[in-house]
């Protein structure tokens, strides 16, 4: 039987009615940019844990007003069908158009919980 690894978190996000606002002054205050103008969805690589911001409304991939973490883990599936045994609500794994595996759920505060695994070729420097 396969053992569940300790998990780390590597990304943080923010949901924002202002994302460039927001996106700037993490940029500023983390002295890193990313090159982006997309007014949806920003991401800023600070060379450990990404941090991520999306526009309030924008595909609600976060929730409104809420706060979400990202865990990237090696298999996906098997972290869902772990916590599915230890009773977590979480939503069944997803392949997003860019790659990822996601699969949702929520703390006990709704704040939301993106677990993902990547494909090799998409693997996140460490």
């Amino acid at each position: 039987m396969k053992k569940a690894k300790q998990l780390h978190i590597d990304g943080i996000g923010f949901s924002t009615e202002n994302i460039m606002r927001l996106t700037n002054f993490y940029k500023m205050l983390l002295n890193v940019d990313n090159d982006s103008d997309d007014p949806d969805h920003q991401t800023l690589d600070n060379g450990g844990m990404g941090v991520g911001f999306v526009r309030t409304g924008a595909n609600d991939i976060w929730g409104s007003g809420k706060t979400s973490v990202a865990i990237t883990v090696d298999d996906v599936d098997f972290e869902y069908e772990r916590l599915k045994t230890l009773g977590v609500d979480v939503d069944p794994p997803v392949t997003q158009p860019w790659g990822a595996k996601n699969m949702v759920l929520r703390d006990p505060d709704d704040n939301r919980i993106v677990m993902r695994s990547f494909p090799s070729h998409m693997q996140p420097v460490q």
